[in-house]
């Protein structure tokens, strides 16, 4: 039994050739077996792109190989472009297809929101995962340490004496506000830890990740869009408080930085089934209303 975008290409040859004339005449209306068909086609076939869409785009094949992501995306309108060849046989042999023009449209729409919000949740949530899962893990971290031995850091305990010195922090805006703040040892000048965070820093004090006595933790920043105004902030920083910084590394100040990466991987798993969701919802309405356009 063939399924999917292979059995309408084939349907509407047999219509073109007169061989369904019960099933997609111009005059007769569809049989009920027949409108499921049409019903299914238009709800399982446009939910199944979104969901291979989104999961093309979200998770760990965008991380490892982003080019091949956009292919097998690019492959996905394929099956909306072979709906569309298939249609204009339909219409050339005269076949009654409303639902057809909606179907095709239906199918991009699913393949380009899948896209679009799944490349949202990997930016979001599972970039940020995988960035710090493939990174080293250290303890003991002493605060002196340059920058430059700890590129590889995705999880860090500092030491006992390290802590963040909020009466350096500096803000640096950019639409956004983004602060920082040197982790460091008491009367320590030169800092290439520093905790930071985005719009946690108003009115000059520093509340950004886990302020408590009880963090002594840093889970690796290395996102494309905060990294370099964190960069500008340390400048900033040291041009008004005297420090000084060669290789800046930047943490989220945090307790357990292990349970947070955890949590950036379940929260982009919430996305998903969400998404799925509200798919599922979508493509039922429009698989009812497509079978009601063909009775």
């Amino acid at each position: 039994r063939t399924t999917g975008p292979f059995l309408y290409i084939p349907l509407t040859d047999m219509v073109a050739k007169g061989q369904l004339p019960t099933a997609f005449g111009s005059e007769d209306k569809l049989a009920p077996i027949n409108r499921a068909l049409v019903f299914a086609f238009n709800f399982f076939l446009p939910w199944v792109l979104f969901i291979l869409a989104f999961s093309t785009m979200s998770f760990y094949l965008h991380y490892s190989a982003p080019a091949l992501a956009f292919i097998l995306v690019g492959v996905m309108l394929l099956v909306p472009l072979g709906c569309a060849v298939g249609g204009m046989k339909a219409q050339a042999a005269q076949t009654r297809m409303r639902w057809l023009p909606l179907s095709v449209g239906t199918l991009v729409i699913n393949i380009a929101v899948g896209s679009y919000t799944g490349a949202e949740n990997f930016m979001r949530n599972m970039q940020p995962f995988y960035d710090v899962d493939s990174l080293n893990a250290y303890d003991a971290v002493d605060p002196h340490a340059r920058g430059q031995a700890y590129m590889d850091a995705g999880r860090v305990r500092f030491a006992a004496e390290a802590a963040v010195h909020t009466e350096y922090s500096v803000g640096f805006k950019n639409l956004n506000v983004y602060c920082v703040a040197p982790i460091m040892a008491a009367n320590q000048t030169y800092a290439d830890f520093w905790a930071v965070g985005v719009n946690c820093c108003e009115g000059g004090k520093f509340e950004c990740g886990e302020m408590t006595a009880l963090a002594h933790s840093g889970l690796r920043v290395l996102r494309d869009d905060e990294t370099p105004f964190y960069r500008l902030g340390v400048q900033q920083a040291m041009a008004e408080h005297g420090l000084q910084s060669s290789h800046p590394v930047f943490f989220y100040w945090l307790v357990d930085p292990k349970a947070e990466a955890l949590d950036m991987s379940a929260e982009g798993s919430r996305w998903y089934l969400v998404a799925i969701l509200f798919s599922l919802l979508f493509n039922l309405f429009y698989g009812g209303l497509a079978s009601n356009i063909a009775k």
